[in-house]
């Protein structure tokens, strides 16, 4: 990984997660519930922070090899 790892690095995972959170529950429930959004915005943080951490230290186990 040659940069390291951005905002825009985060909300385009933030914005991945919260979108197949969404498609998972109309596929599982069969219908949206917008009341369910803030559940699925919470989830997508959580998964879009923790891919970020695991960019970055990636990020910092590249720039040990040189």
């Amino acid at each position: 990984m040659k940069d390291k790892p951005s905002w825009r690095f985060f909300l385009t995972w933030l914005a991945v997660y919260t979108i197949l959170d969404i498609l998972l529950e109309f596929l599982l429930h069969g219908h949206l519930a917008w009341n369910q959004l803030p559940g699925a915005i919470e989830g997508a943080i959580l998964g879009a922070t923790l891919t970020w951490f695991f960019a970055l230290f990636r990020w910092y186990k590249a720039q040990d090899r040189f």
